[in-house]
């Protein structure tokens, strides 16, 4: 078989997929790959010298209809909603702010992204983002002991 990189046909394609299915790399291939890599590529200096390279660049008309229209539509709908939206997942309520999506309970404590507070809901329902139901933990550690507490003192 030749090496280098070279046209392969669709049936080239599905006999490889096939005979790789279900397999599972062993720890001597994984550690080949990795070897094999190390130095070579994503660097930091490589890193700064590719970011460097795509500033201030546009894409060209080709470059752009090749990127799928589907991937395109979910990056702009996702800058297209107004701040103020919410949306919930899980147990949580999200709301756009400016900074972006942030749970709702952060926001009505007047907590700050990466500030390393939490806020608590004291009924246990994150639901509920009334502002006598949150209170704020100065870090997790903290939020942590008062859980452990509620434990020992329920004699769990």
């Amino acid at each position: 078989m030749p090496t280098g990189v070279y046209p392969r046909t669709p049936e080239q394609r599905a006999k490889t997929s096939v005979s790789l299915r279900g397999r599972t790399r062993s720890v001597e291939h994984c550690a080949n790959i990795s070897a094999g890599k190390k130095g070579r590529r994503f660097t930091p200096e490589h890193c700064a010298a590719m970011g460097a390279a795509r500033v201030g660049r546009k894409l060209s008309p080709e470059h752009r209809t090749s990127i799928s229209t589907a991937v395109r539509g979910r990056v702009y709908e996702s800058r297209r909603v107004p701040v103020g939206s919410r949306h919930q997942t899980g147990p949580y309520t999200w709301i756009k702010t400016v900074d972006g999506w942030r749970r709702e309970g952060r926001v009505v404590a007047g907590l700050e992204p990466g500030d390393g507070r939490v806020a608590h809901h004291e009924d246990g329902d994150k639901l509920n983002n009334d502002p006598g139901n949150i209170r704020i933990f100065e870090s997790s550690g903290a939020h942590t002991r008062h859980h452990n507490a509620e434990r020992r003192a329920l004699g769990g």
